[in-house]
């Protein structure tokens, strides 16, 4: 049976690959306690400790409601700290617990080991090439996304 042309679609079949990792990803670390967002959030917090809840909620595209509740798991579970933020006391900086430091290359093994068995069938070659790809791809969407943003005067 011939699939439809959206099947096969660039832009679709790029998502419909990504929910299929997401949902592996979720699986597996589900026994650490984490789901795939979660695991997201501290993986972005190792990169850049410290973020408030609305660059966190931005990064890795969740609500910033949804984001608090998650915060709230991940601090009382003992993978995040809050602090207070010194130049603004509104604000809260999210920061990696000593514990998830602890914890951060076992899921990182962990991260490996599941992207290594879902990219199973692919070479080293094939594997550099995507990831070439979808390397500029992410920077032209970043530049698209830039362009459409409204600007100042527009709002």
């Amino acid at each position: 049976m011939k699939e439809s042309p959206i099947v096969t679609d660039t832009g679709f079949l790029l998502a419909e690959v990504t929910r299929q990792l997401r949902s592996i990803f979720e699986v597996e670390m589900s026994g650490r306690g984490l789901t795939e967002a979660s695991w997201r959030a501290l993986a972005y917090l190792a990169r850049e400790d410290g973020q408030t809840q609305a660059q966190l909620a931005r990064t890795v595209e969740i609500s910033r409601v949804a984001m608090g509740e998650m915060i709230d798991r991940l601090e009382r579970d003992g993978w995040v700290e809050r602090r207070k933020d010194s130049n603004d006391r509104r604000a809260w900086r999210i920061h990696l617990s000593v514990e998830c430091r602890k914890n951060l290359p076992a899921f990182r093994a962990a991260a490996t080991e599941i992207q290594s068995r879902c990219f199973a069938g692919l070479s080293e070659v094939q594997i550099a090439k995507l990831q070439e790809i979808l390397l500029q791809l992410r920077q032209h969407l970043q530049q698209v996304r830039t362009d459409k943003a409204p600007q100042e005067e527009d709002v």
